[in-house]
């Protein structure tokens, strides 16, 4: 028969004891070893990417969004009510100055230029006639001047009518485009109707709104870059012609203005992504944008701009000065030696003077 064990045998304590120490054992190795692995992993050197300082094209300038318009738009109207009875142009039309657009009812004005001409007829036989009889004595100076007066009065009234008469033609102000027609047939207008909308077609301009903060940078025949979806291979090239004084009120921006060349393919109504050029400097300093840092310290404070490079196998902060930022390169103004290896990555990992591996 067995045995049975009671409380306070010593088999049991020694057991006991025995667990307990291997216990702690395995605690103390737990706490070694995270210890050295987070010993290994802060001073094992980082493995990182570098690149070398380059020289290159820095361009300062400033962007906005744009569009084409015609440099000269003309609001084409008549000169007095009446009805269409004929339209000859339609949107889109190529059109040359004095060109018929639309032709108004002018049948009361025909009428009535019969009537001046036939007043204007007896006037001028009349004229003639007293002028014989003043060179033959008959007729006094007086009938001769009255004659005279009343020629004159018939011309003007004739020169009027056919003014009115050709009045009634609505005509292109200037060679361009029709951008609108704003008419149907048999429409009755007034004389502060807009029937058409004629644009300079071959003399374009482009049209930006500039943020205020740039506006001060800004200088007439600054030149502009532009590009425009339709065109994705090319850039088009214009200088500043005019810099509005006002600002408009809503999204506080001044308006600019810059003078297309004429063979330019850009079409009436495009939207642009511009670039007005500041300053252009052809041997800067560059690096990848993603190797410079930005360290925020204090409110409205500058930020500390620094990149890492590599010293002596460690890590190093170096602070610089920036230029021109791009979503690729910026500008570097503080000298760099061209063999400097600056950190791309990893950043997180690095602190001054830790151990890093540079990969092939």
């Amino acid at each position: 028969m067995r045995g049975i064990l009671k409380a306070g045998n010593p088999m049991i304590k020694k057991a006991f004891s025995l667990k307990k120490r291997l216990f702690q054992i395995f605690i103390l190795l737990v706490v070694i070893g995270t210890g050295a692995w987070w010993l290994w992993n802060q001073y094992r050197p980082v493995h990182v990417r570098i690149v070398q300082p380059e020289r290159g094209l820095a361009v300062e300038a400033v962007y906005a969004t744009g569009l084409v318009e015609a440099q000269k738009t003309a609001k084409v109207g008549p000169v007095t009510g009446g009805q269409i009875v004929e339209i000859l142009a339609e949107t889109g039309d190529t059109v040359q100055k004095g060109q018929i657009l639309a032709v108004m009812n002018d049948r009361q004005a025909r009428q009535r230029l019969q009537e001046v001409e036939a007043v204007y007829n007896l006037a001028l036989q009349e004229n003639q006639r007293v002028q014989s009889l003043l060179a033959k004595g008959i007729a006094t100076p007086q009938m001769a001047d009255r004659a005279r007066a009343d020629l004159q009065q018939a011309q003007a009234n004739l020169q009027l009518q056919r003014t009115i008469l050709a009045d009634l033609n609505i005509t292109a102000p200037m060679n361009g485009l029709i951008s609108s027609r704003d008419i149907f047939l048999g429409q009755n207008v007034t004389s502060n109707s807009v029937l058409f909308t004629v644009v300079s077609g071959d003399m374009k301009r482009i049209i930006a709104d500039i943020d205020e903060r740039d506006v001060n940078k800004l200088a007439l025949n600054s030149r502009l870059l532009a590009k425009a979806e339709g065109f994705p291979k090319q850039v088009f090239e214009a200088n500043i012609s005019k810099i509005y004084q006002t600002a408009n009120t809503t999204n506080r921006t001044y308006r600019i203005e810059a003078n297309l060349p004429e063979n330019t393919p850009l079409l009436i109504g495009m939207t642009l992504d511009i670039n007005v050029i500041l300053a252009e400097r052809s041997n800067a300093i560059l690096l990848p944008s993603q190797a410079i840092h930005f360290e925020q310290t204090a409110i409205n404070q500058a930020p500390n701009i620094y990149v890492w490079h590599v010293s002596n196998g460690q890590a190093v902060r170096m602070p610089i000065e920036i230029g021109v930022q791009g979503l690729e390169k910026t500008e570097v103004i503080t000298a760099l030696d061209p063999q400097a290896q600056i950190i791309i990555s990893p950043i997180d990992e690095l602190r001054p003077n830790r151990s890093v591996y540079i990969i092939p």
